[in-house]
């Protein structure tokens, strides 16, 4: 029943009383269970909704502290890539991480996080 708003509900209770056999009528118990189990859905829908929508803000967030960092992880079936994260979007609900070359992995499908931010330094400088 999800995407079953308030007002589809009541066109249907508003039907099935229209059309009910007058010789047995709904009772008022059932009315009201009915009522009961709709307010039920509608609120389960809404608080799994809530829920999908702060697993992505967190992802987001994560992921928003890969920028700059070095990571590897899979593209695609079988293909996989790395580099440095410079960007992070969502795209219909997927974290994706953009790599400076272009090359974009799904958050979920990252393999591997260096512990340090990417630099051109390879560490032989002068002390």
């Amino acid at each position: 029943m999800e995407g079953m708003t308030s007002d589809d509900f009541l066109r249907i209770m508003l039907a099935e009383l229209t059309n009910q056999d007058p010789l047995e009528p709904m009772k008022n118990q059932d009315l009201l269970n009915q009522i009961a189990s709709i307010r039920s859905m509608e609120t389960e829908s809404s608080m799994i909704k809530a829920i999908e929508d702060l697993r992505s803000s967190q992802q987001l967030g994560s992921a928003g502290s890969l920028i700059g960092k070095q990571v590897s992880g899979l593209t695609g079936p079988g293909d996989s890539a790395n580099g440095t994260v410079d960007r992070v979007k969502m795209v219909e609900g997927e974290v994706i991480l953009r790599l400076a070359d272009g090359t974009e992995i799904p958050f979920e499908k990252v393999l591997e996080i260096s512990g340090a931010e990417a630099s051109g330094n390879t560490g032989g400088g002068a002390v």
